[in-house]
């Protein structure tokens, strides 16, 4: 994840960078990277862009199409975080880990009267 966030020159490729593989999407024209141990195919919504200083940045949003998940993560109808131990790139040089997760039921709605 650290190498595909290093800037390179136009038309330089962040597969051969880091040392990637790509394999072809069933639904997009990009590649998806084979490594991953999960990846969205989606297609692009928006993007808004948060600042165009230096250090700024995006949001991009996106439609997923199809979703690619190793078959060892996915226990019990749900992915397991626990097998997954994703980490993410938060800004700059910031990345974060799922290290603490608990379950809050959800609220149900309010009874209609009839």
């Amino acid at each position: 994840m650290n190498l595909t966030a290093t800037l390179l020159s136009r038309g330089q490729s962040e597969f051969g960078w880091a040392n990637l593989t790509p394999v072809p999407s069933e639904t997009i024209r990009a590649p998806r990277v084979a490594e991953a141990p999960v990846a969205f195919e989606c297609i692009l919504q928006r993007i808004v862009t948060v600042s165009d200083r230096p250090g700024g940045g995006a949001a991009v949003f996106g439609e997923v199409q199809r979703i690619h998940l190793r078959d060892d993560l996915y226990v019990d109808g749900s992915v397991s975080l626990e097998k997954l131990k994703p980490i993410g790139r938060i800004g700059g040089n910031g990345y974060v880990r799922v290290t603490d997760t608990f379950e809050m039921r959800r609220v149900p709605p309010p009874v209609s009267p009839t």
